[in-house]
């Protein structure tokens, strides 16, 4: 299924996130400093990405990340 994720835009932490039969679409909301930047896979920080690690893997569906709130 889908995945949805708001976090605080001053967050510090590494992201990964893949999607298999969907995408990963990145809001402005959320200033991501992108390692990789494609249609089904995002590598890369959050403010300085000293903190944790987040990962998000879909297999069926699109993984959303936005600033604050879950975006829709």
């Amino acid at each position: 299924g889908a995945l949805m994720l708001g976090v605080p835009p001053n967050t510090n932490a590494a992201i990964e996130a893949s999607a298999i039969n969907g995408g990963v679409i990145l809001f402005e909301s959320l200033p991501v400093n992108a390692q990789t930047k494609e249609r089904q896979r995002l590598s890369g920080r959050l403010g300085t990405g000293g903190g944790p690690r987040i990962e998000l893997h879909a297999t069926n569906g699109n993984v959303r990340l936005g600033g604050g709130k879950p975006p829709t």
